[in-house]
């Protein structure tokens, strides 16, 4: 189950590469913002929680959607398209270290549910 997972995984990434490849230019850097807004989607819905990264990504679409709405300089608003990720990354975590969805583990099970 774990070799058919990391497959699984590998064919996702070399097809999200090589679809990125051809939109961008074949550069180290092309996949940062994706990469970040993926982790700040994840973490914010919970890590391990599929329901919790749906959530989490709907709600930086929006934000997103609606910070790029508020600054009045349409070139700038794209440069704080991840600001406003981390903005709300940060505040969820301050309110629910967990994420959204997240569970914590209770002590003495060692990782176990």
């Amino acid at each position: 189950m774990n070799m058919l997972a990391f497959a699984m995984g590998g064919m996702i990434a070399a097809l999200s590469g090589a679809t990125l490849v051809q939109a961008f230019s074949w550069l180290p850097h092309v996949g940062l913002i994706p990469a970040m807004r993926s982790f700040v989607i994840v973490v914010l819905g919970g890590l391990g929680s599929l329901p919790g990264a749906f959530f989490g990504g709907i709600i930086i679409g929006l934000v997103e959607a609606a910070g790029t709405g508020c600054v009045p300089d349409p070139q700038k608003a794209s440069s704080y398209i991840p600001a406003y990720g981390m903005i709300v990354l940060t505040l969820t975590l301050l309110l629910r270290p967990t994420g959204l969805m997240g569970r914590r583990f209770a002590s003495g099970t060692h990782g176990k549910l």
